[in-house]
């Protein structure tokens, strides 16, 4: 079989100054899963930075695996000439390999813009449909869907930006009942409550407002534009999951627990990550109602016919399970599972469609993945080669105006490591 890998970029990235780098590299991932399925000829169709598919340095392409082919497009390439090159290389199977960017977590959405127009011209693919990427981009759509399927979801409020502010741009407005309406529905919430955008990711933009008056505050003195989700904090553990397959055939990776910050959710920058809370342990079992979640994992991908992967944030509060966001990409979460498998990210979502093949097993007990700030490539180097750590991905913006957007490095390792890290 031809088998593709792709995904693409819709920004305008400084790819010389906002580096990704990875270990094992992207070479070190394709010449393995090469090895393993000689049988397959391997391809990459990609814009950069091209995650989890490119290995780059200085917004240059700087290692390539021999026994794939590798294919660069322009950033100008719309989505359908995306798909026509695509079609020109006749791959029997053109998988999806989305990522998440700044601004807006939606390059999922147009690698599925792409899988759609493949599918129209009969190339098979591994991909989320439309319908699923539009539920999971908008945060108050995915609540409104997981509530008519009957899934357990915090209570929350979807707040209009233009109608809260209409007396803004309307001076003939003298009292504005829409905003009277949102304050009416927050006093009648459970505090604290959780305020975000509509189309935010890793908790960026996020606030959580302990009392009415704290919530007020957010809604009428921070700046912003944009339409917002008002949810009912659940005081709780925070866990996350993958899920990889087809529609008919998927496996439900088991759970991590997350660390949450001072004000009780994971930070983007801070975030720790231990597990795997594995599905068949007895302790765990009782302890968080495991075959639960799994049974609602289920029944989450049936039911709206996912295909690739998504990511799944939980909270497991007062004994119940509750969805907080669905993600239908790859994410941080993919190599922790990775080096828990030990196989790559690509692997991971080739196993989804030859499910003859030998699934991975799990071949560490016990994981943590943690974040330090981005490394130099000198320090980055010392880490790869300590025999505990498994895996690394670091986002390095050198140009960052803003310490939130300086970037990371995410050790994953089968120790903590943290006093190693302090050295550097």
């Amino acid at each position: 079989m031809k088998i593709l890998f792709y995904n693409s970029n819709t920004n305008n990235t400084d790819v010389a100054n906002f580096c990704y780098s990875f270990f094992p590299s992207a070479k070190t991932d394709f010449e393995n899963l090469a090895e393993k399925y000689p049988e397959h000829e391997f391809f990459v169709v990609a814009q950069k930075p091209g995650v989890f598919l490119l290995d780059l340095e200085n917004g240059e392409l700087v290692s390539k695996a021999e026994k794939v082919q590798y294919h660069l497009l322009k950033k100008e390439t719309s989505p359908k000439d995306f798909a026509n090159f695509i079609q020109k290389l006749k791959p029997d199977l053109a998988i999806s390999t989305s990522y998440w960017l700044s601004p807006f977590d939606w390059l999922s959405l147009q690698d599925s813009l792409i899988a759609e127009y493949l599918s129209e011209n009969n190339v098979n693919i591994l991909c989320n449909s439309l319908e699923n990427q539009e539920m999971c981009f908008n945060k108050w759509g995915t609540q409104l869907a997981l509530e008519a399927k009957g899934f357990t979801v915090p209570k929350s409020i979807y707040l209009s930006h233009n109608l809260f502010w209409a007396e803004r741009s309307n001076k003939s407005i003298i009292h504005n009942p829409y905003k009277e309406l949102i304050f009416s529905k927050l006093k009648k919430m459970t505090f604290p409550v959780v305020i975000k955008s509509l189309t935010g990711f890793s908790s960026y933009g996020m606030d959580v407002a302990k009392t009415f008056s704290e919530a007020l505050h957010f809604l009428t003195q921070k700046s912003g534009n944009e339409d917002k989700i008002i949810q009912e904090y659940k005081d709780g553990l925070h866990f996350g999951l993958e899920i990889y397959g087809t529609k008919d055939c998927f496996e439900i990776k088991p759970p991590f627990k997350f660390s949450l910050n001072k004000y009780g959710i994971t930070s983007p920058k801070q975030s720790v990550k231990i597990g795997p809370f594995n599905w068949e342990e007895p302790e765990y079992q009782e302890k968080f109602k495991l075959s639960t979640l799994k049974n609602d994992m289920k029944r989450l991908w049936k039911t709206f016919g996912f295909s690739g992967s998504i990511q799944v944030d939980l909270v497991f509060s007062e004994g119940k399970w509750y969805i907080i966001e669905i993600n239908p990409r790859l994410s941080g979460m993919t190599f922790t599972y990775a080096a828990l498998e030990n196989c790559s990210p690509q692997e991971l979502l080739l196993k989804a469609v030859l499910p003859k093949a030998e699934k991975p097993k799990p071949t560490l007990e016990n994981l943590r993945t943690f974040k330090i700030p981005a490394q130099t490539k000198e320090n980055f180097e010392i880490l790869s080669q300590n025999p505990s750590i498994k895996r690394i991905f670091q986002i390095d913006n050198k140009v960052a105006k803003q310490k939130r957007d300086e970037g990371f490095c995410e050790i994953v390792s089968i120790e903590d490591n943290l006093e190693i890290c302090e050295k550097l």
